[in-house]
């Protein structure tokens, strides 16, 4: 006779807007519009404001040359980079809508999450106006089009702290949710 196995698991399989909304995040990361988050290097500085945090590391601009190349290649870089950023939050605020309106509820790691990708959203466009106004520097004019392309990403992130508001309000009054 042979002894019984047997695994369990006590993870919750993740929603669709949470592997979405991760993926955001991770999309911002490879792209170099923002940093890879460390907790334990915000502890270090902050026990340690002046110890040395090693190399820095590199900006979406320095990425991208935006000090040194060809400013035609510069500008439809980060044009390009922008309209990616903004479609894809778009798609997941598509996917936050959906969750609100699904029968599923919204558990803690939705609302997580997409904070989450909000906050990598915020920096992104930090990133994007930093080589705007490199642009700027290297040719005292600004473009309609980049400007306009971070007006549309900055009118998504504001829709998206609605939808966040509206994922928090409905996690907290889901009925016996589980999160």
């Amino acid at each position: 006779m042979q002894p019984a196995s047997l695994t369990t698991s006590f993870t919750q399989q993740k929603s669709e807007l949470t592997q979405q909304a991760e993926a955001y995040s991770a999309i911002c990361v490879e792209a170099g519009w923002t940093q890879a988050s460390n907790p334990l290097g915000f502890i270090h500085k902050s026990l340690f404001p002046d110890a040395d945090q090693g190399e820095a590391a590199t900006t979406f601009g320095q990425s991208i040359n935006a000090e040194t190349a060809d400013l035609d290649e510069v500008q439809s870089a980060l044009l390009e980079q922008i309209t990616e950023a903004h479609s894809s939050l778009a798609y997941l605020n598509q996917t936050a809508a959906l969750a609100l309106d699904s029968r599923e509820g919204v558990v803690r790691a939705d609302v997580r999450s997409y904070e989450e990708a909000l906050i990598s959203a915020r920096k992104a466009y930090r990133s994007f106006e930093d080589v705007r106004e490199t642009l700027e520097d290297r040719t005292d004019v600004a473009s309609a089009q980049i400007d306009g392309a971070l007006s549309f990403f900055d009118d998504e992130i504001e829709r998206s702290k609605s939808v966040a508001d509206l994922l928090v309000a409905r996690w907290q009054n889901a009925d016996g949710a589980v999160s």
